[in-house]
């Protein structure tokens, strides 16, 4: 994108219309990390506001150089009239950092999905679960959902697992529309945490009554 021959897609250029935040993969010397847009910043034009954002779970001066010219070329050919006092220095954000040399990957998705969700990240992440994330959505099997939320030795039991299934497709069919394996997955994420709630709701309602006898 940064060449100078490189040709904007007009597919990208549609699917961008007025979305936001609008979330681009920034991949220099060998590591992968994210940036994030925020349209509604770039719209209000007010340069005490940081428009771009960058996560990176390893952080240095040479990585921040690429990103900004990578999201300085994204800008330049999908949202060109945005001014470039708005988006020439990406604004770190404190991120949680990997401790080996091949999870940033699993961490840019991660940062995604809080992006997405507007939700602050946590001190640490667990590549081990956001793997296991990743691969529900994407239907590769995985042992359990317990194996992801283990069950307390004495306290609530999580629901049985559950499939990612679209009713009334044929078996295969949804394979190839990423869009629809998406909403499936995370019907059934936010199904099995509704259900989870449940279970753990009527296990402290139970063990307050048992106080309660006792009192």
């Amino acid at each position: 994108m940064v060449s100078s021959d490189y040709v904007a897609k007009s597919a990208i250029r549609q699917a961008i219309g007025s979305k936001t935040p609008i979330l681009l993969p920034i991949f220099a010397r060998n590591h992968w990390a994210l940036a994030v847009l925020e349209r509604g910043r770039i719209a209000m034009q007010d340069p005490t506001l940081s428009s771009v954002l960058l996560y990176d779970s390893l952080p240095s001066a040479g990585i921040r150089a690429d990103a900004s010219a990578q999201v300085a070329a994204f800008i330049r050919h999908y949202l060109p009239d945005t001014p470039d006092y708005l988006y020439s220095n990406p604004m770190p954000i404190f991120s949680p950092e990997q401790t080996n040399g091949i999870d940033c990957c699993v961490f840019v998705f991660a940062f995604g999905m809080h992006a997405v969700a507007r939700w602050p990240l946590r001190a640490q992440l667990d590549p081990r679960l956001w793997r296991r994330i990743m691969a529900a959505l994407v239907f590769v099997d995985v042992a359990t959902w317990q194996t992801i939320v283990p069950a307390l030795s004495k306290g609530p039991q999580p629901p049985p697992p559950l499939t990612l299934s679209t009713h009334g497709n044929e078996a295969g069919t949804e394979a190839d529309n990423p869009l629809q394996i998406l909403k499936a997955a995370t019907q059934a994420v936010n199904d099995w945490h509704r259900a989870l709630k449940i279970e753990v709701q009527d296990y402290y309602d139970r063990e307050s009554a048992k106080l309660q006898e006792v009192l």
